[in-house]
């Protein structure tokens, strides 16, 4: 699935949706992603983001809560 977002410089960017989950938890879902980029170490990059939902379609916000980061997803 892909997924669009503006960056911090206010382009579009298209990124490639890797896992959704939703936490019965926190009553919030988070979608899991990337852009296909590489660090300096050749890894991928991968971005992990609250979704919510609204008229325009969606917008990410970020996970500030320690304790969300290390919420299971099973």
């Amino acid at each position: 699935m892909k997924i669009n977002a503006i960056d911090e410089l206010g382009r579009i960017k298209e990124y490639e949706a890797i896992l959704t989950y939703h936490s019965e938890e926190y009553n919030k879902h988070y979608v899991v992603y990337t852009d296909n980029s590489k660090d300096e170490e050749g890894n991928i990059r991968v971005f992990a983001s609250i979704y919510k939902m609204n008229d325009n379609g969606g917008e990410l916000l970020p996970i500030k809560s320690d304790k969300e980061w290390l919420t299971k997803t099973n």
